[in-house]
């Protein structure tokens, strides 16, 4: 029997997959084991191995995918285990979690914090893809320039001799599909807009087919190289298709010690191309318009609650929220557990859109809950604290 279980499955559409609290997406070990995979319209499973990658300055690189040999790395390490709400914030499922690069032993840490969000809806649309997002801090006393972050997909759809890749670049999306007759489509498509798309779509033979020979291991320098370099096309030693890896990334990001960058992708699956390209599509629409259009109107005829900004936090919490009459109005922050931590405000005020800053920096790491109480309008929305 597995205790304190540091992931969870999202199976409420027709993509599922399971999120780990140190970056694996699919299984939570090695071996594919603890977790779902990645399946489609409850079919088999379409990958062996998923992992965010993050590396900076050209040789380091933090993350728990394959490495030399027959080993695999184990950088991150959970800070915050994942939780999951139905329905969430955002989405009809939203999933929060909080994991460090401390656990490298190969090579110094970077000193990266990273807060880990997984949204997915229900609706016509949105039922084949599910979205992550990853806000990495560096933590260090130096700064991390030629900083990547990518999404390491060995996908197996589901025969893993069958298959071939290539990218959309239009789209900002790599994808993988079975040559067998019925075979799906699965990919990763970048969503954020603040640094650059590439794409390097590998072999997974003897020889590399021309590209990275990962046959002897992944070493951290074939790991950056995937992230920063561009191969456009695998799966091409055979007429049906070969074993094949896909490495989406998105930078170069430069980082002083103490900043931050925000990154987002669309995990998808389809019975072909177009669909693939369709869900690609409403993700973006939806990363545009939910998770990044946080901001309330002026005046509101509603109660509004905006997200907490920055999440995850730091120094100074900015809470902004309306109310549509005047009304006794508290904002007050709970840790996990359920006990009061701080009262940021309890005040009458008058109908209209308030902004409110507080001072968090003697909290402790992990996760909290800002209530927002005005008249007898309540509402919790959870953040997390990173110092």
């Amino acid at each position: 029997m597995t205790v304190n279980v540091d992931y969870i499955n999202i199976a409420i559409n027709d993509v599922a997959t399971s999120i780990t609290s140190k970056g694996m997406i699919g299984y939570n070990q090695t071996g594919q084991a603890q977790g779902i995979g990645f399946t489609y319209q409850n079919g088999p499973t379409l990958l062996y191995e998923m992992g965010l990658m993050i590396g900076a300055n050209g040789t380091q690189v933090s993350d728990n995918v394959r490495s030399d040999g027959a080993t695999y790395d184990s950088d991150f390490q959970s800070s915050q285990t994942v939780v999951g709400t139905e329905p969430g914030i955002h989405s009809d499922f939203d999933a929060i979690g909080m994991f460090r690069d401390n656990g490298s032993t190969s090579a110094a840490p970077m000193d990266l914090f990273v807060t880990h969000h997984a949204y997915a809806w229900t609706n016509t649309g949105d039922r084949n893809y599910i979205m992550v997002t990853y806000t990495i801090r560096n933590g260090g006393a130096s700064a991390l320039n030629g900083l990547y972050a990518g999404i390491f997909s060995d996908w197996d759809i589901p025969a893993f001799a069958d298959n071939k890749c290539s990218v959309d670049n239009a789209r900002k999306m790599g994808y993988a599909w079975s040559t067998d007759a019925g075979g799906f489509y699965a990919g990763v498509r970048v969503l954020s807009s603040n640094g650059g798309f590439n794409q390097y779509a590998i072999d997974n033979v003897t020889g590399g087919g021309g590209g990275a020979d990962l046959s002897d291991g992944f070493s951290n320098a074939e790991k950056y190289q995937t992230m920063s370099t561009f191969r456009s096309d695998a799966g091409n030693t055979a007429v049906a298709g070969n074993d094949v890896i896909d490495v989406v990334s998105t930078g170069p990001f430069n980082l002083n010690a103490g900043d931050s960058v925000s990154v987002a992708f669309a995990l998808l699956a389809g019975q072909d191309l177009s669909s693939l390209q369709d869900g690609g599509d409403n993700a973006q629409i939806r990363y545009n318009n939910i998770i990044l259009g946080t901001e309330l109107p002026l005046h509101s005829s509603v109660y509004e609650l905006s997200p907490v900004n920055p999440n995850p936090a730091s120094g100074q919490l900015s809470l902004t929220f309306a109310i549509p009459t005047a009304g006794q109005t508290s904002l007050e922050i709970y840790s996990v557990d359920g006990r009061l931590v701080k009262q940021v405000l309890n005040e009458k005020l008058s109908e209209g859109k308030y902004t409110s800053m507080t001072n968090i920096s003697n909290l402790e790491n992990g996760a909290y809950f800002i209530r927002f109480n005005s008249g007898s309008f309540s509402k919790t929305d959870p953040f997390v604290v990173a110092h």
